[in-house]
């Protein structure tokens, strides 16, 4: 696995590249969900709807994790993960420059969670936990990280 694939793992990088200064936004707050239950959600949706009859009402339903970060959190996080320095890397507190984007990305869950079928969310380390072990790299002894 390339760890640039992903919007999130790409963080992973900045942490490991200890000889490269950055600079990554503190101010954003993202909800990095594992890609696992969003597969068992839409599984349980999926036999929901084919049910006879369907047990899922039509609509729009969302789903994601209930844990907040932000970009350098994510960063901290991998680099306590990884057991690595990342004093090379600088929190920007201030909005991103370009397009404007929404300050907290969180989705609004109740609706899909009233149903009984929301897969309960894989907290944010052991999801990461689990990414970059998958990816072959090896971890510090970390039991929990705060972001």
């Amino acid at each position: 696995m390339d760890l640039s694939e992903s919007a999130v793992t790409a963080f992973a990088d900045v942490a490991r590249k200890s000889g490269v200064s950055a600079t990554v936004d503190d101010w954003q707050i993202r909800v990095p969900t594992y890609t696992p239950d969003i597969g068992e959600t839409l599984a349980r949706m999926a036999a929901a709807l084919v049910a006879a009859p369907p047990a899922l009402a039509p609509g729009v339903y969302h789903y994601s994790s209930d844990d907040r970060t932000t970009r350098f959190g994510l960063v901290r996080t991998f680099g306590q993960l990884l057991g690595v320095d990342v004093s090379h890397v600088t929190r920007n507190p201030s909005a991103p420059p370009g397009a404007p984007r929404p300050f907290d990305c969180h989705l609004v869950t109740a609706k899909l969670r009233a149903t009984g079928l929301a897969a309960p969310p894989t907290p944010l380390v052991e999801g990461l936990r689990a990414v970059l072990e998958g990816a072959g790299l090896s971890l510090a002894g970390v039991g929990s990280c705060s972001s």
